[in-house]
């Protein structure tokens, strides 16, 4: 994803110091990772994009993108996971994708019993 970094925008990754092993579909567990980090990289056009992997005490994991892109209201929030859902324009007018790739995720992250979730300052 790093050629796809625009300038002014840094992309920092943090990770966990020990190998670990996480039981999950590796092709869908990767679709979700970069399709936020790609989000991200849309709506980010200055600051910093940070991809963390952590492991929580109850032995789970968290993965959390972080951004400095413009933020979404909390009416917005309510649908961002629904099907053919934009939410903003992209910063130069244009909408990108269907709406669909936030859905998508949601199932399979539902589908490998985990959660997704968001927290946004607009």
């Amino acid at each position: 994803m790093e050629p796809k970094v625009k300038p002014g925008v840094e992309f920092v990754l943090k990770g966990i110091d020990k190998p670990i092993l996480i039981k999950a579909d590796q092709n869908r567990l990767s679709q979700v990772i970069l399709n936020l980090v790609s989000n991200a990289l849309k709506f980010t056009e200055a600051g910093t994009i940070k991809l963390s992997l952590l492991k929580a005490p109850d032995n789970t994991i968290k993965i959390i993108v972080a951004d400095s892109g413009v933020g979404i209201t909390d009416e917005e929030a309510k649908t961002l996971f629904h099907d053919f859902v934009q939410v903003r324009k992209h910063s130069k007018g244009q909408i990108e994708g269907t709406g669909l790739g936030l859905a998508i995720i949601q199932r399979i992250v539902d589908r490998m019993a985990g959660t997704i979730c968001l927290d946004s300052i607009e």
